[in-house]
């Protein structure tokens, strides 16, 4: 049982890798020989718990297997124990995203511990398992109000969590609904996390603490509290965390070209070779971070015979191993070359996420007005995200090389397709004027995209200022006439 308690200390206040009590009770045959069956099972339970936390599924797996069976065998012990393994199956459960599941285990053990008389102070773990797996299945709100009630019934450090956990939640809800409510909330509940060193909340969801931690960490709320905890517990990095994020390797390729170490700017001691650093922004423009080695060889040693060319990217990738500050960030395979996609991130790729999130929402075409409101409030903060990430050329003051002209070209692309979707979603909102404002902008950035022209004529025209969607379309003229072009070429 002492054992059982420093084991829990923690999981929920440092990190999971501390496990020497637990490994030695469950692969000491000796002393898991000794201890009563269902206390093996709880042992297996949470060892298996501890595997999956520190990045070891197979072994996590074969735990929980040997802890099933041995509840099967020896499942009419004690309630209170039973209740106990009803609780850490349901943990399993929402670890493997089968939330439902998790849901009924977890009725089943708040009922097993009725039955056995077992004091609300004992059962806090659980009613935080259940608030988490209300998460899981979409009811936030009502996790959100589990846990304020027993922070209100419950007393000392274990009310002061259940708060926090509340204040995340409602963080987490009112992310698009309310932006400074959210922030107000996930201030408060960080500044308590800090104050109780509780650094393990949402530990059944760390896709949705990872996001608790971006918004902290976008809105600059205990930075350094929030990329420790992220460090300490591994979290997964959201689909658009940004330069905030403590990334092992960020590059910015927008407006000029930076690379960061796990937060700090990278400035070169002395002549870098260039190559290598080519072959690093090839590779930071491919959407997955990878490439071919044919494609590569030929984006960057076009001239060069196949021999001459594999030595040269051998070369290549011998030099910029050392520049990326770990090694194990760029991978050789299969004919394909890369960067890690869970540790390295691209402001270029942070970018094209957001428009392709931008570009399902126009899609979805919400039919009432509550669903179009929605959509907008969504909208809105992702397009101020894509224009803050539009900070410039891509990789300006290099040599237009063909590979890199493509790539510039996509980018530009890039920004139609956002402006475009936007303007898809204030459209469907009767947004009219903000519609064509958006418009103008971007085709201030772009004027020759005949889609943006087109667009913006349509919205001009359906707000009958059929003189504005002339104007537009004599600028468009004008622009393609200094390129020797008329409407009709294009």
């Amino acid at each position: 049982m002492a054992a059982q308690l420093v084991i829990e200390h923690q999981f929920t206040v440092q990190r999971f890798e501390i496990f020497d009590l637990l490994a030695n009770a469950v692969e000491l045959p000796a002393r898991f020989d000794a201890a009563a069956p269902l206390t093996r099972a709880r042992w297996l339970f949470t060892y298996g718990y501890s595997q999956h936390h520190t990045a070891r599924p197979a072994q996590a797996e074969q735990a929980w297997q040997r802890a099933l069976a041995i509840q099967a065998m020896w499942g009419a012990g004690r309630t209170a124990q039973l209740g106990e393994l009803l609780q850490l199956r349901a943990r399993v459960q929402l670890l493997r995203g089968q939330a439902a599941s998790a849901l009924s285990l977890l009725e089943d053990a708040l009922r097993t511990a009725e039955a056995a008389a077992l004091p609300s102070s004992e059962l806090a773990a659980c009613w935080s398992d259940l608030a988490q797996t209300l998460v899981a299945l979409g009811r936030v709100e009502e996790a959100e109000r589990l846990l304020e009630r027993q922070g209100r019934e419950e007393g000392g450090r274990s009310a002061q969590v259940s708060h926090c956990q509340a204040l995340l939640l409602r963080a987490l809800r009112l992310v698009h609904e309310d932006t400074d409510a959210s922030r107000q909330a996930l201030t408060t509940a960080l500044a308590l996390a800090q104050q109780t060193r509780y650094t393990m909340f949402l530990r059944l969801l760390p896709e949705v603490a990872a996001r608790l931690c971006s918004l902290a960490l976008r809105w600059d709320i205990a930075p350094h509290f929030t990329a420790e905890l992220v460090r300490a517990r591994a979290l997964p990095a959201p689909p658009d965390a940004g330069v905030e994020w403590p990334w092992p390797l960020w590059l910015r390729l927008l407006g000029g070209f930076e690379m960061r170490h796990h937060g700090v700017a990278q400035v070169p001691s002395g002549k870098v070779p260039q190559k290598p650093l080519e072959l690093l922004r090839l590779l930071a423009c491919q959407r997955k971070l990878s490439i071919a080695l044919p494609a590569a060889m030929d984006a960057l040693w076009p001239d060069a015979d196949g021999s001459a060319a594999r030595k040269s990217f051998d070369v290549a990738v011998h030099r910029l191993r050392p520049l990326l500050g770990d090694a194990t960030l760029l991978w050789v395979s299969d004919g394909q070359v890369g960067l890690d996609p869970h540790r390295v991130n691209v402001d270029l790729q942070v970018r094209r996420g957001l428009i392709d999130r931008l570009e399902a929402l126009a899609m979805a075409k919400p039919v009432d007005l509550a669903g179009i409101e929605a959509s907008v409030a969504q909208c809105l903060p992702l397009v101020e995200r894509v224009v803050a990430l539009s900070r410039g050329e891509l990789l300006p003051n290099l040599a237009d090389t063909p590979w890199l002209q493509a790539e510039r070209q996509r980018c530009r692309a890039d920004t139609v397709r956002a402006a475009l979707a936007a303007a898809a979603v204030l459209q469907q909102a009767g947004s009219g004027a903000a519609e064509c404002e958006l418009l103008e902008t971007a085709l201030r950035i772009e004027p020759l995209a005949e889609s943006l022209v087109a667009r913006l004529m349509q919205a001009y025209d359906r707000a009958a200022r059929r003189g504005d969607a002339r104007r537009v379309f004599e600028s468009y003229r004008r622009h393609l006439g200094e390129r020797g072009a008329v409407p009709g070429d294009r």
